[in-house]
């Protein structure tokens, strides 16, 4: 469990963190939060079990200088991505959220939120499927890229809203 006192020490100054794997719950979040890494461009929280609790304590901080969140396998549901669009991600530019236990329904919340500098969304390893994500954008346009290699921006995809959204990764998702 980490103390506050070991939060300044690791990340004050600091251009990343990461704390993938570290059982992190609520009040581990909390304590990260309060330390107010306002210089922080990178945040690995990945393998963790992040409730809902521990989502609402990560989206008190504003993170303005944020450019990577990854939440891969945290266990997180459509209640955390609900928490999750209320947060201030002003230039947050790579979001994970691989690995999770994300369907249709997380899909449209995730769309509520504001990504205004979003390029990248990794989405795989979900439940989500290609046809999701297809019935949210205008048809005209590709919207998806399978795997890892992404050639055709997803322009349409969520509309205007994420305009900066170069690639959406699905990667073994349901067909």
């Amino acid at each position: 469990m980490w103390s506050c006192e070991l939060c300044n020490f690791i990340l004050r100054g600091m251009a990343a963190c990461t704390a993938a794997c570290s059982h992190l719950g609520a009040s581990a979040v909390e304590q990260l939060v309060r330390g107010n890494f306002e210089s922080l461009l990178c945040l690995d929280l990945s393998m963790n079990r992040l409730d809902t609790p521990a989502l609402e304590q990560l989206i008190r901080n504003s993170w303005p200088k944020l450019q990577t969140l990854n939440l891969a396998c945290s266990h997180m549901n459509v209640d955390g991505i609900s928490q999750l669009v209320k947060g201030k991600w002003a230039l947050l530019q790579n979001l994970v959220l691989a690995g999770n236990n994300l369907d249709s329904l997380a899909l449209q919340q995730l769309v509520k939120g504001a990504w205004p500098q979003l390029q990248r969304l990794d989405l795989g390893y979900n439940c989500i499927s290609s046809a999701d994500i297809a019935c949210l954008g205008n048809g005209n346009e590709p919207l998806v890229c399978l795997g890892q290699n992404c050639f055709d921006p997803p322009t349409s995809l969520f509309g205007r809203r994420w305009s900066c959204l170069q690639a959406v990764i699905l990667g073994n998702c349901q067909s």
